[in-house]
């Protein structure tokens, strides 16, 4: 009946995961990686989104063959205190030929893998901590992730989301407004050399606030709170990024 719901929904004009991508979180939600904090962000999330949101986004919107996966080390809920998933033992299954992808300095674990023959990525992030930056292994995932500034606010209090495909599946996401703040803060904390990213940062966030500010004004306005809490810095890069983008919050 799942798979019927969601074969139906793709057949209007809604684009799916694609087939390597979606295999691979498939195995994710299976090993529990969702269950113990595991929170997918990035273009994937801005896609599973749209259905959320009752919205087809424009396919330019969509490119990439990233799977973003975020967790963070320091909080998990009280409900499931001792679940552990083991993100290389879910990769190994697959059979996919999916290998670590080494960092320049070989003293750190990988942060990132790669499929062989293939233009897939799978990226592991979690939050920055005041005290490294280098890697941190998040223990409840059995793997090493990359620390970065900002992703605390996004990826705080997700929601569940479908993710279509030929075999969809439930996931964990930022919630949309979250997302679409995250992704103006960015933009404006890039260096010039990530141009192209600011400005696809830009086209989500514009995409995501105009589709909240007509269904859902309430989710943006508890977003906005959220992050002016964060400090000025932060509504800052917000002001900036409205400017840049042609965007009205």
């Amino acid at each position: 009946m799942f798979q019927r719901l969601a074969a139906q929904i793709i057949a209007g004009d809604v684009t799916p995961i694609i087939p390597e991508m979606a295999r691979v979180v498939v195995r994710l939600a299976h090993c529990g990686v969702f269950q113990v904090g595991g929170v997918l962000v990035g273009t994937i999330a801005y896609q599973i989104l749209g259905p959320h949101l009752g919205v087809v986004w424009e396919d330019s919107s969509l490119i990439t063959q990233d799977v973003d996966l975020a967790g963070n080390a320091t909080r998990v809920a009280v409900a499931v205190p001792n679940l552990t998933a083991d993100v290389p033992a879910a990769f190994d299954s697959l059979q996919r030929g999916i290998f670590p992808v080494p960092n320049l300095s070989h003293k750190e674990p990988s942060t990132s893998y790669g499929v062989r023959s293939k233009a897939l990525r799978i990226d592991l992030l979690t939050p920055a901590r005041r005290d490294a930056a280098a890697p941190f292994l998040i223990h409840r995932l059995n793997a090493a992730a990359k620390q970065l500034n900002y992703l605390d606010y996004q990826i705080e209090s997700p929601i569940n989301a479908v993710m279509l495909a030929g075999t969809p599946c439930l996931v964990k996401v930022p919630q949309p407004a979250r997302y679409a703040l995250h992704k103006m803060v960015i933009s404006q904390a890039r260096d010039a050399t990530f141009a192209a990213k600011a400005r696809k940062d830009l086209f989500q966030a514009k995409n995501m606030i105009m589709q909240l500010k007509e269904d859902r004004p309430g989710d943006l306005e508890l977003a906005k709170v959220a992050l002016a809490e964060r400090g000025t810095s932060w509504l800052e890069k917000v002001e900036r990024a409205c400017r840049q983008g042609g965007i009205e919050l």
